[in-house]
């Protein structure tokens, strides 16, 4: 896994240099640590589109490890954010869903009647979306388990790091060969 317009231990993902380090599995801390060195940090998803194209990435090369990612639930205050703080979009088509033992009623609130009723007469329903609030953990992992949607988990579980190259350690162009790395 690489490509002549990323540096070692990273391959071209489309127009972004991925380290798929998915031969070491550490802790969510761990991973970003590792990414660091490498001159990047955990991957942060801009969109729909280019969540898409890293899971269809990782389906491709056919691996079945469980990555960290650059996601977490620091405080109530931010809730569930990226490593720059900016806002994690919850629920479809990011998030897994998870069984759950016990069933639950839905709600759904009509605004312009002021009202929330239950969904479908009160059905019971057995699974959840993650995240709810921080059920299994506070950080955020693709998961071979759930077909790489993310999933809270424990920061403390071990997994492999995915990292992005960061454009303010080195510049490359795609298609093309390294133009310049600055090391710090």
């Amino acid at each position: 896994m690489g490509h002549q317009s990323c540096p070692p231990m990273y391959t071209l993902v489309g127009d972004q240099c991925l380290s798929l380090f998915f031969i070491g599995s550490v802790s969510w801390g761990e991973a970003g640590a590792f990414c660091q060195t490498l001159g990047g940090e955990l991957i942060t998803f801009k969109n729909a589109t280019h969540y898409a194209e890293v899971v269809t990435h990782l389906k491709e090369a056919q691996l079945t490890s469980d990555f960290w990612i650059g996601g977490r639930y620091p405080n109530e205050t931010l809730g569930w954010s990226w490593i720059d703080d900016s806002p994690m979009q919850l629920g479809t088509p990011y998030w897994a869903v998870r069984h759950k033992g016990d069933c639950q009623t839905r709600n759904v609130t009509y605004p312009e009647l002021g009202e929330t009723r239950e969904a479908n007469a009160g059905e019971c329903y057995n699974y959840v979306q993650a995240p709810r609030h921080y059920l299994q953990g506070r950080c955020v992992s693709i998961t071979y388990n759930h077909y790489y949607y993310m999933s809270d988990e424990d920061c403390l579980s071990k997994r492999s790091p995915l990292c992005v190259l960061t454009e303010s350690d080195a510049t490359y162009g795609v298609g093309g060969s390294v133009a310049q790395l600055s090391l710090p």
